[in-house]
């Protein structure tokens, strides 16, 4: 049986941000550490990232990172992004862009 929020957009919204909500404190959760891609001209750069925030309001998500990494360069000339979520156990994958 599949469920209820299967069917329904706005439950399935829920669904997706009450797992983001609780991946910024539960270190258990498998939305904790996302993937994080950007793209610099030919190349796209990959990796794993901790999750820090989720703010439904404002539709944000944030992690942390030194600034000196590669991935800062990259996002100051290529501003374009994306966060690919995954859990198992739920089955439900989530990407942002």
């Amino acid at each position: 049986m599949q469920p209820a929020y299967y069917e329904n957009f706005e439950e399935i919204q829920n669904k997706y941000w009450s797992m983001l909500d609780d991946a910024v404190t539960n270190r258990g959760s498998p939305f904790r550490i996302p993937v994080f891609m950007c793209a610099h001209q030919d190349e796209i750069d990959g990796r794993i990232v901790v999750f820090r925030k989720s703010d439904r309001k404002n539709n944000l998500l944030q992690f942390h990172t030194n600034l000196r990494t590669s991935k800062v360069d990259i996002l100051k000339k290529n501003n374009n992004a994306s966060f690919v979520f995954y859990d198992k156990e739920e089955k439900i994958q989530l990407r942002f862009k």
